[in-house]
């Protein structure tokens, strides 16, 4: 430990304060572990942004309510520089959790400390408010709880695992964190605590029992003594390099070396240009403030390709539009009540195009038109059915330089990027070039059944992992769930791909395709009814090619339907074949090797509608094959759910 220079301050406050920690006998279970931290650190993004996304979403969800309380969020770095400054500071970075840190591992027993720290302070919020012995309250889910999602945020929040604040703590190289708050009505008092995560259990010397690596900065070890008076406010503002005299929170987080807090700008506008823009947040990050006046100057001062990921100033604009429901076309879905295989493929006679074809549309967004679909949902809670709804926007760029889909998938202020990377709502525009896609939920119902199924870093949802089985019917949540990723997917679809079938000149302008410039003709290709593009010039070369197998079905597509009727053949009669289907797609040479879940499922959104003169064996059932018992010299399936803009393919195997 370095030198500790002793200097006249009253820091008696202080005498009664220690790190504290539980402790457990060997061999015990325990409930208070550390995985959250790998959480965060599996994500892949940059700790700058993983911190400012989690910070300022607690701001958000803390925010005094009021169209005239704008949340505000300064950072800074504070330097602890003199010898004063240095003794203030190992008064509570002290000795005691210095070997504790070396003891588990957080840093080495040669250690230097930098004496310099983050501080993070929030004002208009009504701080770490709640009852302190309620594990409810916001105070206690902040301090004591990790991971809990039982224990989440209000339905407005954006938040909601109870894991956002270790991503912030990893700023300190100690994992350390010091709190003060002022708590707004009916509480009117200050609080403080430190908190730090070692990075695991540590022997006790001389007994049989472990220290749990969840360690308290706390008066007297008595947790919930957490309540500032005068004495204590005159140490902590020696800490704080500020009083704190406004509802709010400061954080402060020794020993910061994670970034620099520079990087954090760009970030800010990248996450939460929104509720910037709207006027409900300001951040000042140094000698940088952001708020709604100024976020256009900052962001051509900060942008980045790299940093934005394709997310341009037009593309806030969409957004931003989207969300305050200014659009040049409004259109609607109804209330649907339709099987879960269905869901992807649902027919356009569920929209109210408000008297435009899909063709006039498509003409429309290729003009510049901002389209916005309004999609209602009914909630089915444990008090009774809630009507909500989001909203579907699509738009071209203004200037068509064949960039990539841009999506932007929203939970209230919540932006989740995996569901765009992962193209789970723009799966069907893969192939569009200088289009933005928005799918957006701001209503406080909706947001909190969705934010049951999001992953602890906010970045995508998972179907199987839903935390309100206690309030919420499971099967209508994953429905809604699947019609928040899919409702966009299948308005695409029905406007470009039924158009690429009607317009192929003006699907020029969406589609990124190259052709060779020579000449080309249309072939018909009888035994499947599929068009291929051939070479005018192409030589016909005799090949000895084996003989064909004779057919044994013909196969229609019509609509969203595949009909398969057999070719009278006495030979498979009493016999099982097994049937696969696959897709013919640009640039695919087999349409039958790795076929899109999304595309064709016959476990969930693929249904065989009817059959005759054959019996399914539902147990072989996989995505793109099943297996059926020949009972008669003719059979018939058709298979409901397909894709109509598809060429489907389909073979049979005599099992």
């Amino acid at each position: 430990m370095q030198e500790i220079f002793d200097y006249k301050l009253d820091l008696s406050a202080l005498e009664d304060f220690q790190w504290d920690a539980d402790e457990v006998t060997i061999g015990e279970s325990t409930i208070n572990d550390i995985s959250g931290k790998k959480d965060f650190e599996k994500e892949g993004q940059s700790t700058a942004e993983t911190f400012i996304r989690e910070l300022i979403q607690n701001t958000l969800d803390a925010k005094l309510p009021g169209p005239s309380k704008v949340a505000q969020l300064n950072l800074e770095v504070v330097n602890f520089n003199s010898p004063l400054e240095k003794k203030i500071y190992h008064t509570f970075v002290n000795d005691k959790i210095y070997k504790r840190l070396i003891k588990c591992g957080n840093i080495n027993d040669d250690y230097k400390f930098s004496y310099k720290a983050l501080k993070a302070s929030d004002f208009n919020t009504y701080g770490l408010d709640g009852i302190l012995t309620s594990d409810y309250s916001n105070w206690n889910k902040y301090v004591f709880r990790t991971g809990n999602p039982k224990l989440s945020k209000g339905s407005n929040a954006d938040g909601g695992r109870n894991l956002g604040k270790i991503a912030t703590w990893k700023c300190s190289k100690l994992w350390m964190v010091f709190i003060r708050s002022q708590i707004s009505k009916p509480y009117e008092e200050t609080r403080f605590m430190g908190r730090c995560m070692t990075n695991g259990y540590s022997k006790i010397d001389g007994k049989n029992k472990l220290r749990e690596p969840h360690e308290y900065f706390v008066k007297k070890k008595i947790r919930n003594k957490v309540n500032v008076d005068p004495a204590l406010e005159k140490c902590l503002k020696n800490l704080f390099k500020s009083p704190r005299d406004k509802y709010g929170t400061d954080f402060l987080f020794p020993e910061f070396s994670a970034f620099d807090i520079k990087e954090l700008i760009p970030y800010t506008i990248k996450n939460w240009f929104c509720p910037i823009s709207e006027g409900d947040l300001e951040i000042k990050i140094e000698d940088t403030t952001i708020n709604k006046n100024n976020i256009r100057e900052v962001t051509k001062k900060v942008f980045s390709e790299e940093i934005f990921e394709g997310v341009n100033q037009e593309m806030m604009d969409f957004v931003i539009n989207t969300r305050a429901g200014l659009s040049d076309i409004d259109i609607n879905l109804e209330l649907l009540d339709i099987p879960d295989r269905e869901l992807t493929n649902f027919s356009e006679d569920y929209f109210d195009f408000k008297g435009y074809s899909l063709k006039q549309i498509a003409t429309k967004l290729h003009e510049g038109s901002h389209l916005k679909l309004t999609v209602p949902v009914k909630i089915e809670h444990k008090n009774g059915p809630i009507h909500d709804e989001f909203y579907v926007a699509i738009k071209m760029r203004s200037e068509r330089k064949g960039l990539a889909t841009c999506g932007m998938m929203m939970r209230k202020n919540q932006i989740l990027w995996d569901e765009s990377k992962k193209s789970i709502f723009t799966r069907e525009a893969k192939y569009l070039k200088d289009i933005m896609v928005a799918v957006i939920s701001t209503n406080s119902e909706l947001n909190k059944l969705l934010a049951n199924f999001e992953e602890s870093s906010h970045l995508v949802f998972n179907n199987e992992s839903f935390t309100g089985e206690s309030e919420y019917d499971i099967k209508n949540a994953k429905f809604i769930l699947r019609l928040f990723r899919n409702a966009s997917n299948r308005l695409i679809n029905l406007i470009f791909a039924e158009d690429e079938n009607e317009n192929k000149d003006l699907l020029s302008q969406f589609f990124s395709l190259k052709f060779k410039e020579k000449k080309k003709k249309k072939k018909i290709i009888e035994e499947d009814d599929h068009i291929e593009d051939v070479v005018e010039e192409s030589p016909v070369i005799d090949i000895d090619l084996p003989p064909s197998r004779s057919h044994v079905y013909s196969q229609d597509q019509v609509g969203n339907k595949l009909i398969i009727n057999s070719i009278n053949n006495e030979e498979l009669c009493g016999k099982k074949i097994k049937i696969e289907f696959g897709i013919k797609k640009r640039g695919n040479t087999d349409a039958f090797v790795k076929v899109d879940e999304f595309d064709f499922n016959l476990l969930n959104q693929t249904d065989i509608s009817f059959y005759s003169g054959c019996s399914i064996d539902n147990s072989s059932r996989k995505q793109t094959s099943i297996e059926i018992f020949v009972e008669d010299t003719s059979f018939s399936l058709e298979l409901k759910g397909i894709k109509k803009a598809y060429s489907h393919k389909s073979r049979y195997t005599v099992i």
